[in-house]
């Protein structure tokens, strides 16, 4: 089980990052859906995927918008979930 969201709007498509979180306290859908929506609407990113199951957000974001920081940040300000890791995947 993973949901994904994506936000056109951001998609210039410039500078993608793409990163992993991983998160704790995560236990259904609709805690995808609540760390997907947090994501969405930070400036600069792409699209993100969130599986509860797996307890990992994979995001697409312009990293000269907002850093990996700045996402984990606002995923435990927002949510009240833990991010315990993060990754930058080189493309």
């Amino acid at each position: 089980s993973q949901k994904t969201a994506t936000n056109e709007h951001n998609a210039s498509g410039q500078n993608i990052t793409v990163a992993e979180l991983t998160i704790i306290g995560m236990s259904c859908g609709s805690c995808e859906n609540h760390v997907n929506t947090t994501l969405i609407n930070s400036e600069g990113v792409f699209e993100s995927t969130t599986s509860y199951e797996s307890g990992k957000s994979n995001i697409k974001f312009d990293n000269t918008v907002i850093s990996i920081e700045d996402l984990a940040k606002a995923i435990e300000e927002e949510t009240g979930y833990v991010v315990t890791e993060s990754q930058i995947h080189e493309n």
